[in-house]
């Protein structure tokens, strides 16, 4: 993504330890926008995949309520949650955001289908064109970027936020036709960890067969298609910087670019997917350029989706509701001198129970899991529990993983059986402390070294 390098990375902070809460879509795009962890949004009562999305539009607690609230112009453009149909209807009646214009279809790349609102209007929706679209094609990304742009200049003044959500490169990351063969020359990268046995891992993983050709090949014709669609949001990345420069408003603008999960392609021989407890899934891009922050910048502390929040509403000068589970990085953003904030971090994944590894139902996943992430001068570990029940008696947990990163970025060597007592416990009450946090409870647990035990 050139552009995209160029752009952002290259004239903005590039953050180089940022991990999401939760590493699928429903819930980690439910974190961003409110700043609660997993464990405080109705898990696991929530209808979308878990998690009770309905905080998303509330004015009290999601995102766009509370910038609508304090006089910005909020527009919504693209993916919202999965719950996509409802969800915008529902943000419409809370009068949460003045402008949404989204496909209802997130998944199909050539969906006809837009939710519109506009405030002092009724919601509908619009149905392209199939053979004479508007702005002359159906691909979602490009429409998503051309709708972006029609609102843009049909703004007046005042602030403005956009939330533009492209749906690439999500499965099925169906390419634009004029980028299909961009990459016909590329194959998966092969990691030291692709498509290896693991005896010491979780029973649902070290039971996976080995990678033949055909999957591999399946493999190499995804990662070439999610390399491809990329190509479009990177040209609507272009468009919109290129057109908050003519609008004048570039400078004043804070642009964050960043992604829901990772993804992973045959390490471990689990397929194309996410839903691990493994840096392959959990880490994520996040990338903010805007007023203040030194061009080519790194941020090396360890972030959150649930810190996006807090973030942008300290960047844009307003309180932060006390029940917000993250905590704001703008001022680290902006180089002072604080305090790096945590030195831990609590990922979790309760089964969805239809999701699978290769998007088939080769291989599918029951497993439940949270892990506790360590990262300070001194530590870089992944301490991972699995609970189907979701109960979390230390007693009757199924399994244990522990690596340390440091020695073992791959994965590849589960050292909880070397573990003393001491450390063993240690790493447990640090986790479910974490698993119990609320508000500014979070950030207190999440304070590192506090657990002497660790370093024993």
């Amino acid at each position: 993504m050139p552009q995209t390098q160029k752009l952002l990375v290259d004239e903005g902070a590039l953050l180089t330890n940022a991990f999401v809460n939760t590493p699928i879509c429903c819930p980690s795009r439910t974190e961003f926008l409110t700043g609660r962890m997993y464990h405080n949004l109705g898990t696991p009562g929530g209808a979308c995949m878990h998690v009770d999305t309905s905080f998303v539009e509330r004015a009290d607690a999601g995102l766009f309520g509370l910038l609508s609230a304090a006089g910005y112009d909020v527009g919504i453009f693209g993916k919202v949650t999965n719950d996509q149909p409802d969800i915008l209807r529902r943000i419409a009646a809370a009068r949460s955001a003045a402008y949404v214009d989204s496909p209802s279809q997130y998944n199909d790349y050539d969906g006809l289908k837009y939710f519109r609102y506009e405030a002092g209007s009724e919601p509908y929706e619009e149905l392209l064109n199939e053979t004479a679209p508007v702005f002359g094609t159906v691909y979602q990304t490009s429409q998503i970027g051309n709708r972006t742009l029609r609102w843009l200049d049909g703004r007046t003044r005042g602030p403005f936020f956009a939330y533009v959500g492209p749906h690439a490169p999500h499965f099925p990351a169906t390419p634009a036709p004029w980028y299909a063969h961009a990459f016909d020359d590329v194959g998966i990268p092969e990691t030291p960890n692709y498509n290896c046995s693991h005896e010491d891992k979780v029973q649902h993983v070290r039971q996976t067969p080995p990678i033949d050709d055909r999957v591999r090949c399946w493999q190499s014709q995804h990662f070439r298609d999610r390399w491809a669609s990329l190509l479009s949001v990177d040209d609507l990345v272009f468009s919109l910087y290129h057109k908050l420069e003519a609008m004048g408003v570039l400078d004043d603008t804070y642009i964050v670019y960043t992604s829901d999960h990772g993804y992973k392609f045959g390490q471990w021989r689990q397929t194309t997917s996410k839903t691990h407890p493994y840096e392959t899934d959990v880490r994520i891009p996040f990338i903010v350029r805007g007023p203040g922050i030194a061009p080519g910048s790194t941020l090396p502390d360890l972030v959150g989706n649930v810190d996006l929040l807090p973030t942008v509403l300290d960047l844009a000068g307003l309180a932060i509701p006390e029940d917000v589970d993250g905590s704001s990085f703008a001022s680290r953003l902006l180089g002072g001198d604080g305090p790096a904030g945590r030195g831990a971090f609590i990922v979790e994944y309760m089964s969805v129970g239809t999701y699978y590894f290769d998007h088939t139902s080769i291989w599918s996943s029951d497993a439940s899991w949270r892990m506790l992430r360590v990262l300070t001068e001194d530590e870089d570990l992944a301490y991972v529990e699995y609970d189907n029940s979701w109960t979390w008696n230390a007693t009757e947990l199924q399994f244990y993983e522990l690596y340390d990163l440091g020695d073992d970025p791959y994965q590849q060597r589960n050292a909880y059986g070397a573990a003393t007592p001491a450390r063993r416990a240690a790493l447990h009450g640090a986790l479910a402390e974490l698993f119990a946090c609320r508000g500014a409870g979070c950030a207190a647990a999440a304070v590192w070294p506090r657990w002497a035990e660790l370093t024993t």
